[in-house]
């Protein structure tokens, strides 16, 4: 609306000038400068009855949703009043809002910002039987270092402020009671910046109660993935319109063979943006599972889980150098 009203006091002064040259003019008629004028006064009329209706509405306390597409947006000129399922604009980027209370809220980015290793802070020689391979620990993670450094530098002073510390749970899982995975027990951290938990996944985008339910998986030595009626809610995409898009495209390119062997990069990169959802990009979350048993399609060692291209939550795992989508999440203070 503050726009519409700026389009309309430009176009008033420039026919204000123009009827007030058409006056000293001789090539103009007085006709001709009626009709400017009058038309001068209609839109000053018009500026009044937005100024007012303007008025009213910064008045009303209540945030009204604004829309973009698919996607509803909160009115950020005050976050007071965000709802879950709302989408509000926060630090340069867009924010899905997960839940709301006692004046904050839980938000996750609305679309994949970065592509990266879970862990890339090199191999870790403590297998016996297969080598060396990289941990799959939140709490000494790479991508948790970024994440709380980085990225969070990236925001202004004023955004700063709104973002809390949070105690990020990594101790209590579902998966747990599957001695299979042979889950240990991660450390609690406190974080401004985390990725969701497989527990916080389901929670948060639909439960179907698969993770409760993976007993029979369990029993024949198979790790089960969760394929369910929530995958298209877990699917993630690329902004083509954020400052990273170019960077996020080059590491997909160059990490996937089956796009590099088929375009150039600047034929992907124009693909891409032509196609960008119609190719979901898969997401870490911050919990890790251990492959121990021989498989023959699983090499031993500590696995990421993630949520696939296709919304799938992967409990079999990615190793952690395996370059993929982020989707920060944090609580802001909303009062």
């Amino acid at each position: 609306m503050r726009y519409t009203m700026a389009v309309i006091m430009v176009i008033a002064i420039a026919l204000f000038s123009a009827a007030c040259a058409s006056s000293n003019s001789d090539f103009v008629s007085k006709e001709e400068y009626d009709r400017l004028l009058a038309r001068y006064n209609d839109l000053c009329d018009e500026l009044d009855k937005l100024r007012n209706l303007l008025n009213e509405t910064d008045s009303d306390n209540n945030t009204q949703p604004v829309t973009d597409g698919d996607l509803q947006y909160a009115d950020t000129n005050s976050y007071s009043s965000v709802k879950a399922g709302e989408i509000i604009k926060f630090g340069g980027y867009d924010w899905r809002v997960l839940e709301v209370q006692n004046g904050k809220a839980l938000i996750i980015t609305e679309y994949v910002i970065n592509v990266m290793a879970f862990d890339d802070y090199g191999d870790h020689d403590d297998d016996p039987n297969n080598g060396v391979y990289v941990y799959a620990e939140w709490e000494n993670s790479s991508i948790r270092h970024w994440l709380n450094s980085e990225f969070i530098d990236s925001f202004n002073n004023t955004d700063k402020m709104r973002i809390l510390d949070t105690l990020v749970i990594n101790d209590d899982s579902l998966l747990f009671q599957y001695p299979l995975f042979r889950l240990e027990r991660g450390i609690n951290t406190t974080d401004k910046a985390f990725l969701l938990s497989i527990d916080e996944v389901v929670e948060y985008f639909g439960d179907s109660g698969a993770l409760r339910n993976m007993q029979s998986g369990y029993e024949t030595g198979a790790f089960m993935d969760i394929d369910d009626e929530y995958n298209e809610t877990r699917s993630a995409y690329i902004d083509k319109m954020q400052d990273s898009f170019p960077t996020i495209a080059e590491n997909i390119f160059y990490n996937n063979t089956v796009y590099s062997d088929q375009y150039t990069f600047d034929e992907f990169l124009m693909e891409l943006s032509k196609r960008i959802e119609e190719w979901p990009i898969a997401w870490w979350l911050r919990t890790s599972s251990f492959n121990g048993y021989s498989h023959p399609t699983f090499i031993s060692g500590w696995l990421g889980i993630n949520v696939s291209i296709g919304g799938i939550i992967q409990v079999s795992g990615l190793h952690c150098e395996a370059l993929i989508g982020v989707r920060p999440a944090m609580w802001i203070v909303i009062d």
